[in-house]
């Protein structure tokens, strides 16, 4: 499997000619070129924060022939462009890929009260957890981890927990490009510290395999 890395928490994943992406957007600055993605046949959310859920991006994508995927609340906040559910508990087989979707509380915002939306996190063929803005586990064991390393309650340790608590073997850093916090510094961090995974910290257009 191909991850490519897109702006903020934006994934792209490829397998055998298939494409699926998670939260595409262009956002303060980041642009995405819709084209760039080559017409996924699936487009997935975790939540409905505009720096996952674009309406523009997810109208182009739809355009374009890609079949949207979201909770309750992304279907709500998606100002009418059809979203199909995909909700806590489902197993989907998109594309080619399996995803099974977990309801994973979104981290406290600045102020430390609780996020009012719905999150969701998708675990893609047994072996890569996209969790969206959630630190929490799924209880299960995983190859791979998308792990967010900056948010408004989310630090290195909460990082470095997200990947322990799934016996992750490498962990790929996200929701850090706005403010322009380099993976790098993770890594070194885990470096540091000695950590049973690999830190694979790429940049946006950047790929690695799985």
């Amino acid at each position: 499997m191909k991850v490519t890395k897109l702006p903020q928490s934006g994934l792209l994943l490829e397998k055998d000619g298939q494409r699926i992406v998670f939260d595409p957007v262009r956002f303060l600055g980041f642009d995405l070129e819709v084209e760039s993605l080559n017409s996924p046949q699936a487009v997935i959310y975790t939540h409905s924060h505009p720096d996952h859920l674009n309406i523009k991006i997810a109208t182009a994508l739809q355009e374009n022939g890609s079949l949207l995927y979201g909770n309750d609340d992304v279907i709500e906040k998606a100002d009418g462009i059809a979203i199909e559910p995909f909700s806590t508990g489902d197993v989907k087989n998109l594309a080619g890929f399996e995803l099974k979707s977990y309801y994973l509380e979104h981290c406290l915002m600045v102020d430390g009260s609780k996020a009012t939306v719905p999150n969701n996190g998708y675990i893609i063929d047994g072996k890569l957890l996209i969790p969206g803005d959630s630190t929490e586990s799924t209880g299960q064991e995983l190859e791979v981890v998308a792990v967010p390393i900056f948010g408004p309650d989310v630090s290195f340790h909460d990082a470095y927990r997200l990947a322990m608590n799934h016996k992750a073997k490498k962990v790929i850093p996200i929701h850090n490009d706005i403010v322009g916090l380099h993976p790098e510094a993770f890594a070194r961090f885990c470096a540091y510290f000695k950590v049973p995974f690999e830190v694979i910290p790429i940049h946006i257009g950047e790929s690695t395999e799985i």
